[in-house]
C-alpha cells in the first residue's frame, strides 16, 4: 500500500515538473514597442522654473522640466531647452502667457506673467531739447529708467515711436513731449526757437557819399549806406554811423585810402582821396610798349605819378587797363597814340566829376622787334657829354638822352624797312636812318648795328647858348 501510495506521489510530482518545463519553453515572444505617449510639466518644479518676466527680459528655462510619459507606463524627466519652447514675447506686458513646450512631436504648455513697470522717469541730462523751427525729432542719448519694483530697474534707450506731440512747425518756449513705455508715461519739455536772422554779406550801395577830402577835413559818414543780406533770404537797407568806420586819416594826402565799414563780423571798404591830384605823369618804366598784331593791352609795370599842389611829394599808382583809351592792335601803328584818364574826384550831389588825362605811345607791328643798348652822348671832341652846371633844365633834358630818354629810346622796332621809336620816328634810307625827334631832321649813319646820330642841338629850355652832341647806339634784335 504504501509503494502505490509512493509511486503516485512521485507521477504527480513529474507532471508538475513537466507542465512548467513545457511553459517555460513557450515563454519566447518579443515584448510590446515602448512609444512616447505624452508630455508633462514635472509636477513639483513649479517653485524651480521662472514664470514671472519684466518687459524686455529674455527667456529662462533654468530649473524647468518635463515628465515624458510612455506607452508601457515609464516616465522619464527631461530638461527643457530654451530652443524647445515656443511664442515667449516681453515687448508688452500681459497677466497670462502660453508657452508650449515641445518634445519628439508631443507639446505641452505652461503659462508665464510679463510685468510692466511701476513708473518711469526721464534719467538722460545730454539729449536734445532746443530746437528750431522745422528741425526734425532728435532722440539721441534720450533715456528713460523703468522701475518695475522689487528693486528691478531698467535703463531704457528711447526710441523716435515712443514720443508723442512733437510739434517744430511754429516757435513754442515750452513744448512737453509725452514719452510711452510698458503702459506707463513720463513727459520731458522742449523748446522751438524761432529763427533768427544772421547778416551773411554787406555790401556799400549808396553812389552818393564823399569820397574826396581835402587836408585834415573831417569825416563826413551822409549818405553812407549798406545793404545787409541775412541767412533767411531778407534785405536791409541802413545808414552808416560813424562807430562802423574804421580807416580815415585826413592828417597827410594820400589816394586810394581804406576806410573799412564793419557791421557785426562782416566788414566792407570803399577808397577815398585826402587832397585833389592837379597833375599826374605816365610812367612807363619797364611796362610793355611793343605789341604784335593781335596782342591784348597789358599794362604791368606801367605807373603814374600823381601831383599834389600842397606837396612836392608824389603818389604813384599801377595803372589800371579801364583809365587806358584807345588802344587797339588790330593793324601795324608806328605810333599809337594812349589816353590815360583818372578821375580826380566826383561830386556827391550830380554826375559832375574831375578828370585828368595825359598819353602815351606803343607800336604795333608784325615785323621784328629790336633793343637800343650802348647809349652814349658825346660832345663834339669825342668826350662823354657832361651838361654845364647851373643850367638844371638842359641837365634835365640832356640826362633824360643819358638814360635813354627815360622811356622814348629803351624799344625801337622794324617794319618794312622802317624802324620807329616812341615819341620819334625812323626810317632807313640808302642805308642811312633818318630820325625825326620833335619836328627835327636828323640822318644817321647806320654801320651794322651802330647807329651814329651826327652833331645835332641840344638846347636849354629857357637859357642859351645851344650845345651840339652826338648820340651813338646799338640795336638788337629782342
Amino acid at each position: 500500500m504504501k509503494n502505490k501510495l509512493l509511486s503516485v506521489t512521485i507521477i504527480i510530482l513529474l507532471g508538475i515538473i513537466a507542465a512548467f518545463s513545457f511553459s517555460a519553453c513557450n515563454n519566447t515572444e518579443t515584448p510590446p514597442e515602448r512609444k512616447l505617449e505624452r508630455i508633462e510639466i514635472a509636477s513639483g518644479s513649479e517653485e524651480s522654473y521662472k514664470t514671472e518676466y519684466v518687459l524686455g527680459d529674455e527667456l529662462d528655462v533654468a530649473g524647468l522640466s518635463i515628465n515624458a510619459i510612455y506607452s508601457n507606463g515609464d516616465t522619464e524627466p527631461v530638461s527643457v531647452g530654451r530652443t524647445m519652447v515656443a511664442d515667449f514675447d516681453s515687448s508688452t506686458p500681459i497677466e497670462q502667457l502660453v508657452l508650449i513646450i515641445t518634445y519628439q512631436g508631443k507639446t505641452t504648455q505652461y503659462n508665464v506673467k510679463i510685468r510692466g513697470p511701476e513708473s518711469i522717469r526721464v534719467k538722460s541730462t545730454d539729449h536734445k531739447i532746443d530746437y528750431n523751427v522745422d528741425e526734425t525729432l532728435d532722440v539721441s542719448n534720450l533715456v528713460i529708467e523703468a522701475d518695475f519694483g522689487s528693486g528691478i530697474k531698467k535703463d531704457i534707450i528711447v526710441t523716435a515711436d515712443m514720443v508723442d506731440g512733437f510739434d517744430s512747425s511754429a516757435a513754442k518756449n515750452n513744448l512737453p513731449l509725452t514719452i510711452s513705455y510698458g503702459g506707463r508715461n513720463v513727459q520731458y519739455d522742449i523748446k522751438i526757437i524761432a529763427p533768427v536772422d544772421e547778416p551773411e554779406t554787406i555790401a556799400i550801395i549808396s553812389d552818393t557819399h564823399k569820397t574826396q577830402y581835402e587836408l585834415d577835413e573831417d569825416f563826413d559818414i551822409s549818405g553812407l549806406e549798406i545793404e545787409v543780406q541775412y541767412n533767411s533770404g531778407a534785405v536791409d537797407v541802413m545808414p552808416v554811423t560813424s562807430d562802423m568806420v574804421s580807416g580815415f586819416d585826413s592828417s597827410s594826402y594820400a589816394v586810394d585810402q581804406v576806410v573799412t565799414v564793419s557791421y557785426g563780423d562782416l566788414s566792407v571798404s570803399y577808397l577815398v582821396n585826402i587832397g585833389k591830384a592837379t597833375s599826374f605823369s605816365v610812367l612807363l618804366g619797364n611796362g610793355k610798349t611793343l605789341y604784335r598784331i593781335g596782342e591784348t593791352l597789358n599794362t604791368e609795370g606801367i605807373k603814374i605819378a600823381l601831383s599834389f599842389s600842397f606837396s612836392d611829394e608824389k603818389v604813384i599808382l599801377d595803372i589800371e587797363p579801364s583809365w587806358i583809351k584807345g588802344f587797339d592792335s588790330s593793324k601795324v601803328e608806328i605810333a599809337l597814340r594812349l589816353d590815360v584818364e583818372y578821375e580826380v574826384w566826383k561830386s556827391k550831389f550830380s554826375n559832375e566829376k574831375k578828370i585828368l588825362s595825359r598819353e602815351f605811345y606803343v607800336s604795333i607791328t608784325s615785323g621784328d622787334i629790336y633793343m637800343i643798348s650802348d647809349v652814349e652822348i658825346t660832345d663834339m671832341e669825342g668826350n662823354p657829354y657832361t651838361p654845364p652846371r647851373g643850367d638844371g633844365a638842359l641837365e634835365s633834358y640832356a640826362n633824360s638822352f643819358i638814360e635813354l630818354r627815360s622811356r622814348i629810346f629803351q624799344q625801337v622796332i622794324r617794319e618794312k624797312g622802317a624802324f620807329a621809336a616812341l615819341g620819334g620816328y625812323w626810317s632807313m634810307e640808302n642805308d642811312k636812318l633818318v630820325l625825326d625827334f620833335f619836328s627835327k631832321i636828323y640822318e644817321c649813319t647806320f654801320e651794322d648795328d651802330t647807329i651814329i646820330l651826327p652833331p645835332f642841338e641840344m638846347k636849354g629850355w629857357f637859357e642859351e647858348p645851344s650845345y651840339l652832341v652826338t648820340l651813338t647806339f646799338t640795336l638788337s634784335t629782342m
